[in-house]
């Protein structure tokens, strides 16, 4: 009986959350088409792509609130039908009837994580694209950037002002190669560079030397040159990229190669710590959500439970929000930044669910 009882409220809870994640999916797009796309006057088929292309994005967004709200509505459910009731007749804790709507929300968070992490960020790349080309009619040339990247490695710094990676090419290379005191020994300038059997060649090049036994400066010149610079376009590119829209392992070597040069990562540190805090906040909005659901076949008032959890998790997102925030400048570490407001909400979910199960 137990395992059947699982099943109907496991398949019960995933159909509540798919009907509340559509619902949410097709209201954001319809505000951001009337917000956003609208204006551009854009062809059916290119809405239809763009939006495809940001569905990974923004199923990966709603995905905790669809859960807070497949819950209640599950619940809500099984309240009107007084299978609750019947389920609590047999003996049957609060805690035990919840356990299909925790393993069936766990599995949504590894699936928001898995969404986050392989298909968001290609995806969101695309759907950038997409809009400027399709949506705005801008010229496909967008894709070559004036991204202005600056790499530091042990006694060097980059600055490379465009990326052309459809063409394996860079533009307007600055190399400053400093000693331990930081004092410049070289600098080295160039027009263009090409990618060419993983060595980037330099091209029309100007090479400013400060010899330590010389006064002034050497001026130098080259048609070609072999430089040192090992990233490839795409690393160049990612660089510049928005850690939102990196791969959990592009973003953790990111934040090895700039920690390897010394700059600062926290920031970086704490957004990969929340890519997985965000992914697991499916599995805290359920145990919050389950104590309110269920005060709906004591109290009443479906209404009323929706709004209060609702503002709930308003206050558990401005916690995130605050500790985050706190975390990207190094007041807290970046695992307590990412994790405290689940660590806190996990605890008083657990209290609730404890005091309604025990009422």
């Amino acid at each position: 009986m137990i395992k059947i009882l699982d099943r109907y409220i496991g398949l019960l809870f995933f159909r509540c959350f798919l009907l509340s994640l559509t619902i949410l999916i097709i209201l954001y797009m319809s505000i951001d088409f009337f917000t956003r796309i609208w204006r551009y006057d854009p062809s059916l088929t290119a809405i239809t792509k763009y939006y495809i292309l940001l569905l990974p994005e923004i199923s990966y967004q709603m995905m905790p609130i669809s859960t807070l709200m497949g819950t209640l509505i599950a619940l809500g459910v099984l309240s009107r039908s007084n299978e609750l009731i019947a389920i609590q007749a047999n003996g049957i804790s609060l805690f035990r009837t919840s356990m299909p709507l925790l393993f069936i929300a766990l599995l949504i968070a590894i699936g928001t994580f898995a969404i986050g992490d392989r298909l968001m960020p290609l995806s969101s790349q695309h759907a950038l694209y997409s809009y400027q080309t399709d949506i705005k009619g801008n010229h496909p040339a967008y894709s070559q950037r004036t991204v202005d990247v600056w790499y530091r490695a042990p006694g060097v710094i980059y600055n490379v002002k465009s990326v052309l990676p459809d063409q394996s090419r860079i533009e307007g290379i600055t190399i400053y190669y400093l000693d331990e005191s930081f004092f410049p020994q070289k600098i080295v300038t160039a027009f263009s560079g090409d990618y060419r059997e993983g060595s980037w060649i330099l091209k029309n090049v100007k090479i400013l030397n400060f010899p330590d036994d010389k006064r002034f400066p050497i001026f130098e010149k080259a048609d070609r040159l072999e430089s040192e610079i090992r990233e490839t376009p795409q690393e160049l590119i990612r660089a510049e990229k928005q850690t939102d829209i990196m791969s959990t392992k592009a973003l953790k070597n990111f934040i090895k190669k700039n920690q390897y040069a010394g700059f600062n990562t926290n920031k970086h540190e704490v957004i990969l710590e929340e890519r997985y805090s965000f992914s697991f906040a499916c599995v805290i909005l359920v145990f919050l959500a389950i104590p309110f659901g269920i005060q709906r076949q004591k109290h009443g008032g479906f209404a009323t439970e929706v709004a209060f959890c609702l503002f709930v998790t308003f206050i558990y997102w401005f916690v995130l929000s605050a500790l985050v925030s706190l975390g990207y400048k190094g007041s807290l570490p970046p695992f307590v930044a990412a994790w405290g407001a689940n660590i806190i909400f996990l605890i008083l979910g657990l209290y609730l669910l404890r005091r309604f199960s025990n009422a």
